[in-house]
């Protein structure tokens, strides 16, 4: 994938952040906003309830009664009014029915806790406020080869900031070794992940590759177990995982994870993070495509991702708590002060396998004529 794909600068969509110690904290413009209670209705018919304690000529932030704060733009908002239905305000009409899953209201959060590791380990918990009942955790990133592992306990914490644009961000500097920024932007349907990664002046990285981790063990929609409902094309057919197990020519003996490289990744010489390690997980096929995709039980809404420079796909149920995606990213060699940046997106979309696919289509081909 080209990497002007992922630079698009789409309008962001609502987004809903709970703040952790030391972000950016808002102050309202406009006294008159310090009511505790306002309800925002979208033009897709969601709505909010909170406090408003920020507006610009842009967006408008709320804060939930349980602690999120919610950064709408102002084009998506169609009415805003006190919780009691008085000061109602009319901004933008309503969609129409056809077009009111046009977009979505993307909800993150961060948590630091216990979880599968020996320490704890700081996630990020996304929802859409449109499908009620499912939180997509993520660790962005889980590791980044040679550079940070999120099992050493001393630098394990993430202390995510909110930018004033709603873009959460993670910043590290590991002495003599590298610095570290990660950013995370929510956009119409999709979240667009980036890690940029800078050598020290003195050091020279050998391989460095982010892995982000993306699980559905608390969306029960979407968690899965036998491998049937997570998708990857091989020869531009879309083939479950669970296919691709029992194939002939699968591995016979295989580990509760399956991986599958990129078509000539390995005839090209490229430096692989996996190192050949992992010989009881790896499908004899090939893939074609960046995405990785689980659909829903329903079988009408998917959830998908994909990186800018992958090296292949995998999924892995070994922990319950886990049952993760993963479009690997390629690792690259960082000569000493230079900077390699990995970009990835996530895709929430309502349909099925091609819905997904033309979303990703759709940013592909919005990146490529800006």
């Amino acid at each position: 994938m080209n990497r002007s794909t992922f630079r698009r600068t789409a309008a962001l969509v609502s987004l809903v952040v709970t703040l952790p110690l030391g972000s950016r904290q808002l102050v309202s413009a406009d006294p008159a906003d310090s009511d505790p209670s306002h309800s925002l209705r979208l033009t897709n018919h969601t709505e909010i309830k909170g406090r408003i304690e920020h507006r610009d000529k842009r967006r408008v932030r709320v804060r939930t009664k349980d602690g999120f704060a919610i950064t709408v733009p102002l084009e998506r908002v169609h009415t805003i009014a006190r919780a009691d239905g008085s000061d109602r305000r009319e901004r933008k009409p309503l969609l129409p029915e056809k077009k009111r899953r046009s977009y979505k209201t993307i909800a993150l959060s961060t948590e630091h806790t216990l979880t599968i590791r020996k320490n704890p380990t700081t996630q990020v918990h996304m929802r859409v406020v449109e499908w009620p009942g499912q939180t997509f955790l993520l660790w962005f990133p889980e590791v980044i080869d040679n550079v940070w592992a999120q099992w050493d306990a001393d630098v394990a914490k993430q202390d995510f900031t909110i930018s004033d644009e709603g873009e959460l961000v993670w910043s590290r500097q590991f002495e003599r070794k590298a610095s570290v920024v990660a950013t995370m932007t929510a956009r119409d349907d999709s979240v667009s992940l980036e890690i940029r990664v800078k050598a020290a002046p003195d050091h020279d990285i050998k391989l460095a590759s982010p892995a982000n981790c993306l699980h559905f063990s608390a969306a029960p929609e979407f968690a899965c177990s036998d491998f049937s409902r997570i998708y990857v094309r091989v020869q531009k057919q879309w083939r479950s995982f669970l296919d691709l197990r029992t194939a002939p020519g699968a591995p016979k003996s295989q580990s509760p994870a399956s991986v599958i490289y990129r078509e000539g990744f390995l005839e090209s010489k490229r430096l692989d993070i996996w190192k050949g390690h992992v010989e009881n997980r790896t499908m004899p096929d090939r893939v074609d495509h960046p995405l990785i995709l689980c659909r829903s039980r329903s079988g009408n809404r998917g959830v998908a991702t994909a990186s800018e420079d992958y090296q292949g796909l995998f999924y892995n149920q070994s922990q319950p708590y886990l049952l993760c995606i993963h479009s690997a990213q390629a690792g690259v060699a960082i000569p000493r002060g230079k900077e390699a940046v990995f970009r990835e997106i996530i895709w929430f979309v309502d349909g099925g396998i091609q819905d997904v696919v033309a979303a990703y289509d759709r940013d592909l081909k919005a990146k490529r004529s800006d």
